[in-house]
């Protein structure tokens, strides 16, 4: 097994994750609509279910809208963020693929020692075609072994 190859891949604004988590919404009122329908009028349960879906979707659009852009880099054994413009640089040993369309990844940054909140990131094919087949291959990946993290021979 080949290890994969390093790979830049630039990150961008894209208006992806807000449509994604409109349908969600949509699909999660209409379930609270069904809810009420078979409920025999019953009011509170599908409303308050309706008002926490709302607030999570809020939560979960501000955070979409907060994506980070800049480079994630891969060197074989370790990721880069290098955001803009504020050119700060976090590094982490493993990503963690959390939605894969084919199309697009939404990635899981690892907390930063010292921070308490994680980082999500979009990566959409079309940004880097040419990139995308290597940016894949190094997520699913683990990072190269070294020597003390190789098993025992037996």
């Amino acid at each position: 097994m080949h290890a994969p190859p390093a790979v830049s891949f630039c990150l961008k604004p894209s208006p992806w994750p807000q449509r994604l988590l409109l349908l969600w919404l949509l699909l999660a009122w209409g379930v609270q609509l069904l809810w009420w329908q078979w409920s025999g009028g019953a009011v509170w349960g599908p409303v308050l279910g309706a008002v926490f879906s709302l607030l999570a979707a809020g939560l979960a659009w501000a955070q979409a809208r907060r994506l980070p852009v800049g480079d994630l880099v891969w060197d074989g054994g370790l990721w880069q963020l290098n955001r803009q413009p504020d050119g700060s640089e976090d590094s982490a040993a493993a990503l963690t693929v959390v939605l894969d369309l084919q199309w697009a990844l939404l990635l899981r940054w690892p907390a930063a020692s010292g921070r308490s909140a994680v980082v999500w990131l979009w990566v959409q094919r079309a940004w880097a075609p040419e990139r995308w087949h290597g940016l894949r291959c190094a997520v699913y990946s683990r990072a190269a072994l070294g020597p003390l993290d190789r098993p025992p021979l037996s």
